[in-house]
């Protein structure tokens, strides 16, 4: 959280026990927003993923790719694509 950027969401990810460090002055002078998310139901989830594996292709994520040269292209499309939009930093 002390990465985060005065404004920005940060969302945590699962369950723990242990307190949080940031205190509620953090959180207002920051204007940080804090999200709670439960994104899988383990073990269900990860049973269910290990039986796709085999078939699973990681590469058909990425829907599209950009030179650096063409960011600004890569940003305004990336709203309307499903999959995820790569900006290569090391072409063109």
């Amino acid at each position: 959280m002390d990465r985060a950027a005065p404004g920005a969401t940060v969302v945590l990810v699962g369950l723990n026990a242990e307190r949080l460090p940031p205190t509620t002055r953090d959180m207002v002078r920051r204007r940080l927003v804090l999200r709670g998310s439960m994104i899988y139901d383990h073990p269900g989830d990860v049973t269910a993923a290990l039986t796709v594996l085999p078939d699973a292709r990681p590469g058909a994520v990425i829907d599209a790719r950009f030179p650096l040269t063409r960011a600004r292209e890569a940003f305004a499309s990336a709203a309307g694509r499903a999959g995820k939009t790569w900006i290569d930093f090391g072409s063109e």
